[in-house]
């Protein structure tokens, strides 16, 4: 599944009116998720989502006896680690063409 999807998705279920509040005018669910995957294109922003998700977990924001919800957010940190690996790869071969 796509992870700017996933991440929204687990964003606004999490904290809902956060997420409400976040949204500019009229903007859609489907903007905001097509807004985190040109972010996501960005490593320091994957890694910046990455983060947020860490604390989340560590704050209590998902509740540690939400063994659903921790095991999804865990899930969902893991899937953004590896498109940051991915992403940094393709940024790093894109600059060693460009170096050639």
């Amino acid at each position: 599944m796509d992870p700017a999807f996933r991440f929204v998705r687990f964003i606004k279920d999490i904290d809902h009116y956060g997420y409400l509040d976040s949204l500019g005018s009229d903007e859609t669910d489907e903007e905001v998720v097509d807004n985190y995957r040109e972010l996501f294109m960005n490593p320091l922003l994957i890694r910046s989502a990455i983060e947020v998700l860490d604390e989340m977990m560590d704050n209590g924001t998902i509740d540690k006896a939400d063994a659903e919800k921790r095991n999804e957010c865990m899930e969902l940190t893991e899937e953004l680690k590896q498109l940051y690996r991915e992403t940094v790869r393709i940024q790093n071969q894109k600059t060693e063409r460009i170096t050639r």
